[in-house]
């Protein structure tokens, strides 16, 4: 699909209000990555395979997502379709498996 000059008008306002939403997002993406990193080097999700498999399988969706939105001209929104899916997912299970092990005292 070819853009001509009427598609791209945006103001620099409106360029920094994306740029401040995402820098945002991928700020807020990196927190919960690091969630997941101390959950797996701490040992606590390192060996619960339906966990790992999710977070594989999420992370490279994301790539291949947020690559597609790179060089397709995606508008900026599709990037929080993305990162719900594919970072709040993986992390809000890794919260899950810490806190059973953590609070609850279940076995891994």
């Amino acid at each position: 699909m070819l853009y001509t000059n009427t598609d791209l008008d945006h103001t620099a306002e409106d360029l920094a209000q994306k740029d401040t939403e995402l820098t945002a997002g991928l700020g807020v993406a990196i927190g919960l990555m690091a969630i997941e990193l101390i959950g797996f080097l701490s040992g606590l999700s390192m060996f619960s395979p339906s966990q790992a498999l999710l977070s594989i399988c999420c992370h490279a969706t994301a790539t291949v997502g947020l690559s597609y939105m790179m060089l397709d001209l995606w508008d900026c929104s599709f990037y929080w379709w993305i990162f719900s899916l594919c970072s709040c997912l993986p992390a809000v299970l890794e919260l899950t498996i810490m806190v059973g092990y953590i609070a609850l005292k279940k076995p891994l």
